[in-house]
């Protein structure tokens, strides 16, 4: 072990540190960021079932079913619409209809008098489901009120009327670009509007002054160009994390630095015992006679561990082979391994790490270097209190079993 293999160790466990940091960014709940002009355009087009109700019908006697005959036609809608927010849009809407009246030039009743007409309207969408639950791409249904306004024309009269209207349109998604779409809506225009116009009259309720449109259409909706929102990044949440953070990486170094000590303090004592064992050997070079046995009562060597861990490291496996050459040596004597843990965490915990190491010591013997197993006795003793630095006493200590 050297000064270099300290300063990988702590370098490895800096970069762990980093390594596990968290790489999500925190978003606000509700909060999305704007979009640029060319994104979440979509377009519309669908079949229409509409239903004609004439602002002259009253005190008539028609049936007001919206399946009788002589009201309902189909049509066809297209619209292009924008999302400015994921709560409002617009959407330019065009109706083209075949459509009934009920009422003729004359005021009589003409079950099938008809006209073909358009209408154009600027709608304001409201995307309900988005405004109440929040904004979610994946949803598959979005619940969408619009009220819109502009100019309906009666093309068999050349007639031209303002309108208004209220609509709620259901769309269930497909793809990211696609959705299916299910529009029912009202227009309440001008009474002219049927080429019939007969004024308004106090006598009626307010929405008998108008002609009004039934409708209803399915189609498809489809999305393009950037069609989704990105969600804002919640500052504070970023910031509290970047604390956290900071404090876990100075912990980390901190750890790092209790662990270049100990290291040091080990290749000391590791430097001390090399010195003292060269020095017996160069004095039993020189004697005349056989050298006696080397004095087993002082042997020691320590494996230190990682916190929580009982893996012997590739740093520390030059103790446990020092180890293995001693009792190659002494082939008469029996090794006792024992294993401590610092203080942290449970005691039943730390008694089965403890024990983990002073085995993971004796396995590597057994395994590696051939060592007898019935030579080696090891013992778990929990929370060790040997060295006044804590981290320390993560280790597995083998001695001359008495």
């Amino acid at each position: 072990m050297n000064m270099k293999k300290i300063l990988l160790t702590s370098l490895f466990i800096v970069a762990v540190t980093f390594a596990t940091a968290q790489t999500d960014v925190p978003t606000k709940k509700y909060s999305v960021e704007t979009n640029g002009f060319m994104s979440n355009w979509f377009v519309t087009a669908g079949i229409d079932g509409t239903v004609f109700y004439s602002s002259q019908e009253k005190g008539l006697g028609l049936g007001k079913s919206p399946f009788h005959g002589f009201r309902n036609a189909l049509g066809f809608g297209v619209g292009v619409g924008k999302w400015f927010s994921p709560d409002l849009g617009v959407r330019l809407k065009f109706q083209g209809v075949n459509g009934k009246g009920v009422v003729s030039e004359d005021c009589s009743i003409n079950k099938s008098f008809m006209k073909n007409y358009w209408v154009t309207n600027g709608q304001m969408l409201f995307n309900m489901s988005n405004i109440i639950c929040g904004y979610n791409e994946n949803r598959l249904w979005n619940v969408i009120v619009y009220p819109g306004a502009g100019l309906l024309r009666n093309m068999s009269k050349d007639i031209y009327a303002i309108n208004v209207q209220l609509g709620l349109m259901n769309t269930f998604r497909i793809n990211k670009n696609l959705d299916l779409f299910a529009d029912v809506n009202v227009i309440m225009a001008e009474p002219k509007a049927d080429g019939v116009n007969m004024g308004s009259s106090n006598n009626r309720a307010l929405f008998q002054n108008y002609d009004k449109i039934l409708s209803a259409e399915i189609g498809v909706k489809y999305n393009f160009c950037k069609s989704t929102w990105k969600k804002s990044p919640d500052v504070d949440a970023i910031n509290a994390r970047n604390a956290e953070q900071v404090a876990a990486l100075n912990a980390s170094l901190k750890a790092a630095q209790d662990e270049n000590s100990r290291l040091k303090a080990t290749l000391a004592k590791q430097n001390s015992d090399m010195q003292r064992l060269q020095s017996e050997l160069n004095s039993s070079r020189n004697q005349a006679k056989p050298a006696a046995p080397v004095s087993t009562n002082d042997f020691e060597s320590c494996v230190f561990f990682a916190r929580g861990k009982s893996v012997i490291t590739n740093a520390q496996k030059a103790n446990v082979e020092r180890v293995a050459n001693y009792m190659k040596k002494n082939t008469g004597v029996n090794i006792l391994v024992k294993g401590y843990a610092s203080p942290e965490g449970p005691a039943g915990l730390n008694k089965r790490l403890s024990e983990a190491r002073a085995n993971a010591v004796k396995t590597m013997l057994v395994k590696k270097y051939g060592i007898s197993a019935s030579r080696i006795t090891t013992e778990g003793c929990g929370v060790g209190d040997i060295f006044s630095q804590q981290t320390w006493n993560r280790v597995a200590i083998s001695t001359v079993s008495k």
